[in-house]
């Protein structure tokens, strides 16, 4: 009876061992000039934020996706959207903090790309294309929430 089991103990072996590692780093934007140009608003201030609150942003997205499809008429961006939910956890962010209106809030960007040395620098990604592969995000820190989701072709 147990020479049975055998192959589907290892066939559920392999595929737990399968599962993907950690979501990739977010890196934390310092840099004042970067964060203002980037972001593409006006902004009063700037802030660091801590690793923390740059992480937030991530922890938020699987709601928000999930809110966005509810809601979205388009059945090309409600595909979009459930695209990014499918591969959340192979994106690199990079958040930076500024201040808007008396609030705190976070511009950050996320790329669906391997981790290598220039992307793990301390400042935005630049990249012209790539359509769900390149995204960014405004996040309410007050409300603990992303305001706004944008990628590539759709800002």
């Amino acid at each position: 009876m147990t020479a049975s089991f055998t192959p589907l103990l290892l066939v559920l072996q392999a595929v737990t061992m399968a599962q993907p590692g950690p979501p990739y780093p977010v890196v934390v934007v310092d840099d004042s000039e970067e964060v203002r140009s980037a972001s593409g608003i006006r902004v009063k201030g700037t802030f660091t934020p801590t690793q923390a609150e740059a992480e937030a942003p991530r922890r938020d997205l699987a709601r928000h996706l999930e809110s966005e499809s509810h809601r979205e008429k388009s059945k090309e961006r409600q595909e979009s959207l459930r695209r990014i939910r499918l591969g959340q956890e192979r994106y690199v962010w990079h958040c930076g903090g500024y201040k808007k209106g008396g609030q705190k809030y976070l511009f950050c960007t996320f790329v669906r790309r391997e981790p290598d040395e220039r992307l793990l620098r301390k400042k935005f990604p630049v990249i012209k294309d790539g359509g769900i592969s390149a995204c960014s995000c405004h996040f309410d820190m007050k409300r603990g929430q992303i305001s706004r989701l944008d990628w590539n072709g759709e800002a």
